[in-house]
């Protein structure tokens, strides 16, 4: 039998009984409906087991007699037309709400925690009223939900690095009507704006925005206003960002490349919030500037040393010997304790040759001097000495007794 049939014993027309029947014998058999696959509809017991119903209630009997009037035949057969009319009503409603009952083998599970039987329809929805059978999900399913796993930590890892690179108001310090922001490489600036308010972003003295026209970019162009201007001159010269939003309760981001920086700014439309004068502030790179300072001073201390000699002390009694080099000192000379051999400029772009002196018996000797700018300076004085490079080019330097100590 199809799930969902109706099986009657006897014809099921509109009107199950004509009212001409003269056995009224045949009113005292009970009029059978066995209803398969629908304990939906009667509210009956365990689905797989028939559930037999009597259509027709049991005819009283009348007083005094053995067998009903016919009144009384004719009332019970209109009830029972009246039960069946109900009986088709819902039967309708339940093949509207669920077009095709699937199998009894697929479609109905053994009866459920607390003994009620689980119904499904071919699309795998329960019954009205019945529980749903939770099914193994496929690999399709795994997958798809992996994804918007995924997808859902990929938005909150990105929420969570914006919100960790934001710098606000709170961490920026104020000069008056300005608030300053500490410039952080790879930040993004919190800016607070008002409808019919410029705020005014003031960028690095001698910056320049370095796009097309000169402009910034704004993801929001139509409920936004942004232009730029210039103040100043020469290298005291800043380019100034004005914005503008057209109401409160917007926000946008704008980004304002340079040739020195790149600024990510959060733009939020506000009505009371507002900054008239945004600027930056650049420690870090002020440090390394006056890091950068201090070494190049130290460098030109260490290659430059002043040579304070009082001229009544100076001794140019000294000679050279041998071919003319790129790095012939200009000069030789001493103030009675140390040695200064002037060298050329030219010879910066050379190598250097060596310092030896002569001592007994003419042995050359490595000498110690220090190179401070175009002088090699030695912190003794000698008779006899040679600036050497290799064995075959060498300048011999001799110093006159006659003006010497």
């Amino acid at each position: 039998m199809d799930s969902g049939a109706i099986a009657v014993f006897f014809n099921p027309t509109n009107n199950l009984f004509d009212d001409t029947f003269s056995n009224e014998d045949s009113m005292n058999h009970a009029i059978q409906v066995t209803l398969c696959a629908l304990p939906l509809v009667l509210g009956g017991a365990a689905f797989g087991q028939s559930t037999t119903t009597s259509v027709v209630p049991a005819v009283p009997q009348a007083q005094g007699a053995g067998q009903p009037s016919a009144d009384q035949i004719r009332a019970q057969i209109q009830q029972t037309n009246e039960q069946l009319a109900k009986i088709r009503a819902n039967i309708a409603q339940v093949q509207e709400a669920t077009p095709r009952v699937a199998s009894m083998s697929a479609g109905i599970s053994p009866p459920g925690p607390g003994g009620v039987p689980v119904v499904l329809t071919t699309t795998g929805e329960a019954l009205p009223g019945h529980k749903a059978v939770p099914h193994t999900p496929s690999g399709d399913d795994v997958r798809r939900l992996q994804q918007e796993l995924n997808r859902a930590l990929s938005q909150r890892r990105a929420e969570s690095v914006a919100d960790g690179g934001m710098i606000t108001a709170t961490s920026a310090s104020a000069l008056r009507a300005e608030v300053v922001f500490p410039y952080v490489e790879n930040s993004i600036y919190e800016v607070f704006a008002a409808p019919d308010r410029m705020t005014a972003i003031q960028l690095q003295p001698g910056e320049v925005i370095s796009t097309d026209n000169g402009k910034p970019k704004a993801a929001d162009t139509v409920q936004w206003v942004a232009d730029t201007v210039s103040a100043g001159e020469g290298s005291d010269r800043r380019t100034i960002v004005m914005v503008k939003p057209i109401m409160t309760g917007i926000e946008t981001n704008m980004l304002i490349p340079t040739n020195r920086h790149v600024y990510s700014i959060l733009l939020r439309a506000e009505s009371r919030a507002y900054m008239p004068l945004v600027a930056f502030s650049y420690a870090a790179e002020e440090a390394r500037i006056n890091v950068g300072v201090a070494q190049q001073a130290a460098a030109r201390d260490a290659t430059h040393e002043a040579v304070n000699v009082a001229p009544e002390n100076m001794n140019f009694g000294y000679h050279m010997k041998g071919p003319k080099e790129v790095w012939t000192p200009l000069r030789v000379f001493d103030d009675g304790s140390k040695t200064y051999l002037q060298m050329p400029p030219e010879m910066k772009s050379w190598e250097s040759p060596a310092l030896f002196v002569m001592e007994e018996k003419n042995a050359p000797e490595l000498v110690n001097y220090r190179v401070k700018g175009d002088y090699y300076i030695v912190d003794r004085l000698f008779h006899l000495a040679q600036l050497r490079i290799g064995t075959k080019k060498f300048v011999t330097i001799y110093r006159d007794v006659r003006t010497g100590s």
